[in-house]
């Protein structure tokens, strides 16, 4: 009787420290899939780089200044904490709601790879110092707007986060998920910035009738030479390990033996001539993005 009461405290031990590292290795684990990205400039409504909840992870505070941003070619910096496979990124632009739906009209780039070459994957979300940052530019719509909104979203496209082989997902709280089309992705991170922008045209938030308006995305990527967008992609819904492409020289390239024409942007990077527009630094934020080596 007694050996069998003290295999049963033998047994009782082993689970209760088996327990004890099991939960060490949830905390563990909840860290490294806690923190992602954030805006840097335009300053971000919060530093948290983990914020899941869409479509800004944290509320409006409206005592935080709004960024000055002109509108045309700007410059945006973002980094990222802790290193992600197959997150594609996407800069969008509400005009002063904070509804999901809001940002969809104004996308102002979409599917912007990940960049998984040449790029430090050892960062500390506890050392800031350790952080990987991005810098791209758009194109500011020519609107005026005491406090629009720019959003950045950073979707986890790979398995490991809800997104099987062979499926595709979109953003929560937009047209094609709340049509039922799409599914939610799962893993999203979400940053924020106020911004203010003088431009000509009223923007449709200043009279209160609505906070989204159409920005035209293919002639913005034409503009910008954005080498990404004829990639058989759908805005706002990411594939499977989608939107393959590496960033070298602090920008992304393709791959250029790929079979399909260069257009201006990559005929220029192929032959050495000058970074393409979307990969130059312009603006308020240029001096707070990686050099364009």
């Amino acid at each position: 009787m007694e050996a069998n009461k003290q295999t049963m405290t033998m047994h009782r031990n082993k689970c209760q420290v088996f327990l004890g590292w099991f939960a060490l290795l949830l905390l563990m684990c909840a860290d490294l899939v806690w923190c992602h990205a954030r805006l840097v400039c335009p300053p971000p409504r919060s530093p948290d780089t983990g914020a899941k909840f869409g479509p800004c992870g944290h509320e409006d505070d409206p005592t935080m200044e709004a960024f000055a941003l002109e509108p045309g070619l700007q410059t945006i910096v973002w980094e990222e904490s802790i290193y992600h496979f197959a997150a594609p990124a996407r800069l969008a632009l509400s005009y002063g709601g904070d509804d999901a739906d809001s940002f969809e009209g104004c996308v102002l780039l979409d599917h912007i790879p990940h960049g998984d070459t040449g790029l430090p994957k050892n960062m500390s979300f506890t050392d800031e110092s350790t952080y990987v940052r991005y810098g791209i530019t758009v194109k500011i719509p020519d609107v005026s707007c005491d406090r629009c909104h720019l959003q950045l979203i950073s979707a986890m496209t790979d398995f490991i986060h809800g997104v099987p082989p062979g499926t595709d997902c979109s953003l929560s709280g937009e047209s094609l998920v709340l049509s039922g089309e799409k599914v939610a992705c799962p893993a999203v991170y979400h940053s924020c910035a106020p911004v203010t922008i003088k431009g000509t045209n009223l923007s449709s938030s200043s009279s209160s009738s609505s906070s989204s308006v159409e920005c035209d995305l293919a002639a913005t990527d034409e503009e910008l030479q954005w080498p990404f967008s004829d990639l058989n992609q759908q805005v706002g819904v990411y594939k499977f390990e989608g939107d393959e492409g590496n960033w070298t020289g602090n920008f992304p390239h393709v791959n250029m033996n790929m079979n399909m024409s260069l257009n201006d942007g990559r005929r220029a990077q192929a032959q050495g001539g000058p970074p393409p527009v979307y990969a130059q630094r312009v603006g308020p934020c240029a001096d707070q993005a990686p050099a364009v080596v």
